[in-house]
């Protein structure tokens, strides 16, 4: 679908600091195949891919520490897998999450803010790495022309950010079969 096409293209621009080659855009095309026979999937995968790489250029990373790697919490019950976690130049560590959407975009909903606050905790435990700011950009490929990225940012220990781990992490108390959950 769109957005996992987009985030296959995001992820070797990620981790390369370059669009995707040829080569690397075959490979995609072959594993999602199936997605590839819709030209208006592929053709709004590419606009919002292009929308959320120019912002992503515009963060000054100095390294990318991780990109979708799938992380459990052994202590809580649950995993997921961030999309990207990077230390920008002056020195704080981001968790940048990424969606697309036919719109409109609701940039208030409870879902991300709880599966940012869920990531936050899983790259702590993790990867050892204390997230300052958790971003998430969605790609709004709704409208004419071009896809328009929409940006929000909560401060890690904002009221918040904490009040939404502390919400997912007593669901996860009161479900800890769920084993095979990801946030």
């Amino acid at each position: 679908d769109t957005g996992t096409i987009a985030h296959a293209y995001l992820q070797r621009y990620v981790v390369n600091r370059r669009d995707p080659t040829k080569e690397e855009r075959a490979e995609i095309q072959s594993e999602f195949w199936q997605a590839f026979e819709d030209r208006s999937v592929v053709a709004n995968a590419r606009r919002c891919y292009v929308a959320l790489r120019d912002h992503i250029a515009t963060l000054e990373i100095d390294e990318t520490i991780a990109s979708e790697v799938m992380l459990v919490s052994e202590e809580h019950g649950f995993g997921g897998t961030p999309d990207l976690v990077v230390r920008l130049k002056d020195g704080r560590h981001m968790l940048v999450d990424f969606k697309t959407t036919a719109g409109p975009f609701k940039a208030a909903s409870n879902r991300y803010l709880h599966q940012l606050a869920a990531y936050r905790q899983l790259v702590l435990e993790g990867l050892g790495v204390s997230v300052d700011a958790a971003r998430l950009l969605v790609a709004d490929y709704g409208g004419e022309g071009g896809a328009v990225c929409h940006v929000v940012e909560w401060a890690a220990d904002s009221e918040k950010m904490v009040k939404a781990l502390a919400s997912f992490l007593e669901g996860c108390k009161h479900y800890p079969v769920r084993r095979n959950y990801y946030a």
